[in-house]
């Protein structure tokens, strides 16, 4: 499964939205993924977004199969017109 980077954000628009919680309400019930999200909401302090978090999340997402190309969680900010970091950068064929 690919998502995009929000998809991985643990303080999300709420908790149904973490990619890990869609895919054990899809009836996927991996121990692992069940124990990180109970461990984050039991554990505020741990459940800050940073880079070494949401890369913790990928590389577990990864081992079941859930990935994404994304650097980072954060949206696009409409106000400011800035670009986040949840979206995989464009590639052209000549960085390639």
């Amino acid at each position: 499964m690919i998502c995009d980077g929000a998809a991985f954000h643990v303080q999300g628009r709420n908790e149904a939205s973490h990619i890990f919680q869609q895919v054990i309400d899809a009836g996927v019930q991996e121990a692992e993924l069940v124990a990180f999200l109970d461990r984050i909401r039991a554990n505020t302090a741990m459940s800050e977004m940073s880079q070494p978090l949401f890369d913790q999340q990928r590389q577990r997402g990864l081992k079941h199969g859930i990935l994404t190309l994304a650097p980072g969680w954060t949206t696009a900010n409409k106000q400011t017109n800035s670009p986040g970091s949840s979206r995989p950068r464009r590639v052209t064929t000549s960085t390639w």
